[in-house]
């Protein structure tokens, strides 16, 4: 907030970041702040006794000079901290509907100003992927995840406006392109990891059956030659058939198709591999 201080700007910000103390410290400073505040980041205690026993549309509120601690109950119970608004109520029209309803100003110009930011955390902690782990990078990454799937959540609706697509089915179908055999068929599509070239050394053979080996689209099965690393020996680099390896049997090929990263032998194994079950 330094290049903003003693300029009587107005700020809102969620709970994380809110303290009876902090927007007292910003006040001094000329910042008025507006925001969500958790029940022990200053609340007297018997405004945390009256905030359980209110009803659905009542409220209550204390003020400390400019400081309003406002409790306001629908679903669920919130609790605001602000020095821009007083305890006033306005009405608000609800979604869909003509019946309007008494909701504290500050609520109503949060949810205003927050807009976007606010709307963001609450998509992402309705399907997050954040688990319990002693490592903490392996968190981080599932969150950057997290963020990127939401944003392309919001791209697709942007290019699709008349789209009724709700998150929830947005991942769902992200999840079950994942785990099915949908490639471009395009070659200026094609990722460098699914398509071994003269150029990059052919991938590790896959530790499961890809999907969609049973597709019954040939089409996609391009027969590469296997490449080899650039400090390999061998001038025709080979690999052990994947079907001649499931009997026990060690024959190698100088192929691989392009789709499954399996080496195959030409014919018979590639036919077995990709029109049963039990290969």
């Amino acid at each position: 907030m330094e290049p903003y201080l003693d300029q009587n700007y107005h700020v809102y910000q969620d709970s994380y970041y809110n303290h009876v103390t902090i927007v007292e410290t910003l006040l001094s400073r000329q910042v008025r702040v507006c925001g969500t505040i958790r029940v022990n980041r200053g609340l007297p205690q018997e405004m945390k006794n009256e905030s359980q026993s209110l009803k659905r549309g009542e409220t209550t509120f204390r003020r400390k000079g400019e400081v309003l601690l406002h409790s306001w109950r629908d679903t669920r119970v919130v609790s605001m901290i602000s020095t821009i608004h007083d305890s006033t109520m306005v009405d608000v029209p609800r979604r869909n509907e003509e019946v309007k309803k008494k909701k504290p100003i500050c609520i109503f110009q949060y949810n205003m100003f927050m807009k976007v930011v606010d709307r963001a955390d609450q998509y992402l902690s309705y399907y997050s992927l954040l688990r319990k782990t002693v490592k903490w990078p392996k968190k981080v990454a599932f969150w950057r995840i997290n963020c990127t799937l939401f944003n392309s959540f919001r791209i697709y609706q942007k290019l699709n406006p008349t789209s009724k697509m709700r998150y929830k089915e947005f991942l769902l179908q992200v999840a079950k392109d994942w785990a099915t055999d949908k490639v471009e068929t395009d070659s200026d599509t094609d990722t460098d990891a699914a398509r071994p070239g003269t150029s990059t050394q052919t991938p590790r053979v896959p530790h499961e059956d890809p999907p969609g080996r049973l597709s019954g689209d040939m089409q996609k099965h391009v027969l590469e030659k296997i490449v080899g690393s650039e400090r390999g020996k061998r001038k025709y680099p080979f690999r052990r058939c994947h079907v001649c390896a499931a009997h026990k049997q060690r024959s190698e090929t100088r192929y691989i198709y392009k789709f499954c990263l399996v080496p195959l032998h030409k014919g018979e194994c590639f036919q077995r591999y990709h029109t049963l079950k039990h290969y």
